[in-house]
Order: C-alpha cells, then structure tokens, then sequence
C-alpha cells in the first residue's frame, strides 16, 4: 500500500482525506461538553496548538496536556451551563475546593488560560479565574527502593537493553529523556573512552557498562 501511495503521489494524483490522528483525539476530548463550551474549547485548543496574532503555537505536548486537565471541569460545568460565559467565580472556586496538590496547581492554571483567552477575545465578560491563587506545592520526598523492589528490578532487566536503562537511571539518576537518546549500540564504546548522557556530561561509570556487556556474553579483550 505504501508504495502504491508513492507513486500515486509522484504522479500528482494522490490525495490524502484522512483525518489526522491528532483531529480523532481533538474530537473524543471534547466528547460530552456542553455544544457552545465545546465550540469555546475547541477555539482555545487549536490557538494553542497553531497560534494566534498575539500567541505563539505551544508544543503539541503541552496542547494535550492543557485540555486534559480543563476537560473534567469542563465537564462538571456542562451540565447546568452551555457557555463559558455563565461559569463564575464561585464555579471555580468550589470546583478546586474539591483538588490537592499538583491537581489543583496545573487544573487552574490550564483554567486561567482558558478564560484569560476568552476574555482577550470578548467570550466572556469576567474572567471567574482572576486573583485565584495556585499557590505551591510540595514535591513528594524521594524514598529509597527497598531491597525487594531492587531485586525485582535487576531479575526484569534481561536483556543489554533493559540493563542499559536501569544503570543509567540505577547508578546516574538519568531523566527518562536522557536516557532515550541513548541508543544501547555505544555500550561497549565506553571501555575504550567515556561516554556521556545527554545535557549533564557525566560519564558513564565502567561499571554500569560492565553490567550492561555482561548480558551480550564474553567480552573480547
């Protein structure tokens, strides 16, 4: 099929109508609201998404993560509402009376600029997320892993992949992104010179790597 697409598409005569997947997940998002918060939403996501005269276009990460964290008050207030317009202050705040944490800090920052961008552009006439603090809020202390959770952790790593992966998060406390442009290939480049994870130039302890080539089966000296 794909090479048919190809040529049909050298040809000029090749026309995609599919709907992209990033529009499917758009449209099951603002599945459930109310038919005019839904209008308003979907306005609001795609300036974030492509931008606007007065903004630039978000990463699509940040996009998503926006919507979903408006969505489940959206949702709330689309049962006696229609419009953002008739969501008030006092909405909003019993609505993350109901929030702790994290939940309440990202919740109402996605919902001020949700109703800052309908004010900016005349939905709304108040802005029902003005002076709302998000206040701060404490990250959970790291507790080290028993040493069950370690052993479990060393009997699933069984292939020089997974072994990669846990040295570098086991022994250099590497960040998820970090270790993804790691490719397991350059393992056995550090006996020879050190290598390095991405952003911090930290070099990868021989040991980490020894218990990566154990895996691969005798090393040639």
């Amino acid at each position: 099929m794909g090479e048919v697409v190809t040529v049909l598409d050298k040809m000029g005569i090749f026309e995609d109508d599919s709907e992209p997947s990033s529009e499917r997940w758009l449209a099951e998002r603002l599945e459930g609201l109310a038919p005019g918060i839904r209008s308003e939403a979907e306005r609001w996501t795609r300036v974030l998404r492509d931008g606007g005269p007065r903004s630039l276009p978000r990463r699509e990460g940040t996009v998503w993560l926006y919507l979903n964290r408006v969505r489940p008050a959206l949702l709330k207030w689309s049962n006696p509402y229609d419009q953002l317009r008739e969501v008030t202050r006092d909405d909003v705040l019993a609505y993350i009376k109901t929030l702790h944490g994290h939940q309440r800090h990202d919740q109402l920052v996605a919902l001020r600029s949700l109703f800052t961008w309908a004010k900016r552009n005349g939905l709304i006439f108040r802005n029902p997320t003005s002076r709302i603090r998000a206040g701060q809020y404490e990250h959970a202390v790291l507790q080290p892993l028993v040493p069950e959770q370690v052993d479990r952790s060393v009997a699933a790593a069984t292939t020089p992949a997974t072994r990669l992966i846990l040295a570098f998060a086991a022994v250099h406390a590497a960040r998820v992104a970090q270790i993804g442009v790691q490719p397991a290939s350059r393992a056995g480049v550090a006996y020879s010179r050190p290598m390095q994870l991405a952003s911090v130039g930290t070099s990868v302890q021989r040991l980490s790597v020894r218990l990566i080539m154990n895996g691969r089966g005798p090393r040639r000296e």
